[in-house]
């Protein structure tokens, strides 16, 4: 008699689930499409008083696209007092369009674990809406946390701290002065460690963040404290399995950033040349693709964020999806059960 083989109940799960991420976030294409026509409008918006002020300084009757070339230092040297009054306009601003930015990001923070965390691709649009609306609240909270964690990472880094212990007691700067080093080579090096213990703190802060999310989303949890202890303690057990595949998709992220970059200054110097409307149309694209692939990129750290929480949960999780099914759905102790929510495509009436 043949043995029994047990039948998965999962799919396999790849240790370091880049490529499978990255092929997640990608084949929303509605999804990534509405967030980066969204930001592309918050942008406009943002950009509307500037785009008053060059219509007002280069009102002329010359053939559209003829002065293109010429925007260049003494145009900005002749409208100096006029552009210090619109980047004063536009800096006080500036605070409320930050705020709908972190605003909006919330939202799609939720819209994306909804659409990812059900394993389907119908209704995309939808579901990221509800799921956005869904968490909301709970990742508006944890925003504010992370602006406190940020806070206090640039005290310790670029404060009092840092040119105590580091540059007082370490490298021996007499008050904690880079001018009091012996060569510049050093106060640069100096510089060079505090730049970077601020990148790596950021990118960790942010990190944490997108698993705290994720643990909220995939246990339905609203104690977001609770989930901010519970997630560092994951990502403290298994640093590598957690941080390695964000790694990843950082370099993948900034790799693409490093060739939109080059494109743009190839067609900035074009239009510079004369090059006329097409560059500048160009410009504007390439503007878009920018946004899309940081976007995709995010939606790709939220799979992967997914996944590790997934695997790192084990059996807590199919508890808790038992507890959630339990509170969403009707039927009797040992039957089948019916889902009442608005996430399926079946619904009960009663």
């Amino acid at each position: 008699m043949d043995p029994v083989v047990p039948v998965p109940t999962s799919e396999p799960q790849a240790r370091f689930p880049i490529a499978e991420a990255l092929r997640q976030a990608s084949s929303r294409s509605r999804v990534w499409m509405v967030i980066t026509l969204a930001q592309a409008l918050l942008a406009a918006a943002a950009a509307l008083p500037w785009l008053a002020h060059f219509h007002e300084i280069l009102d002329h009757r010359r053939e559209p696209g003829s002065t293109l070339s010429f925007l260049d230092e003494t145009l900005r040297l002749d409208s100096a007092g006029l552009r210090a009054g619109v980047e004063t306009s536009v800096a006080q601003a500036g605070g409320v369009f930050a705020l709908l930015a972190m605003l909006f990001g919330a939202f799609c923070a939720g819209g994306w674990v909804q659409v990812l965390s059900d394993r389907t691709e119908s209704h995309s649009v939808r579901r990221f809406l509800h799921g956005g609306g869904r968490y909301f609240l709970r990742f508006a909270r944890l925003l504010v946390l992370t602006i406190l964690a940020l806070a206090l990472l640039g005290w310790l880094v670029y404060g009092m701290p840092f040119k105590l212990v580091v540059l007082d007691w370490v490298l021996g700067a007499d008050g904690g002065n880079p001018e009091n080093f012996v060569s510049e080579r050093s106060a640069r090096y100096a510089g060079w460690l505090q730049d970077g213990l601020f990148l790596a703190g950021f990118a960790g802060i942010l990190t944490w963040g997108d698993f705290v999310r994720t643990r909220l989303a995939i246990l339905d949890s609203r104690s977001v404290v609770v989930a901010i202890s519970t997630s560092l303690w994951d990502i403290l057990r298994r640093p590598l399995n957690s941080l390695m595949p964000m790694v990843w998709i950082g370099l993948w992220e900034c790799l693409g950033l490093a060739g939109f970059t080059f494109l743009s200054r190839w067609a900035e110097r074009r239009v510079a040349q004369g090059g006329g409307v097409l560059f500048l149309a160009l410009l504007f694209g390439l503007g878009l693709l920018c946004i899309a692939w940081r976007t995709v990129a995010r939606g790709a750290r939220y799979a992967a964020a997914i996944e590790i929480t997934r695997e790192a949960l084990g059996e807590r999780l199919g508890y808790a999806k038992q507890s959630r099914a339990s509170r969403s759905s009707i039927g009797g102790p040992g039957g089948p059960r019916y889902p009442i929510d608005d996430q399926d495509e079946y619904s009960v009436s009663i």
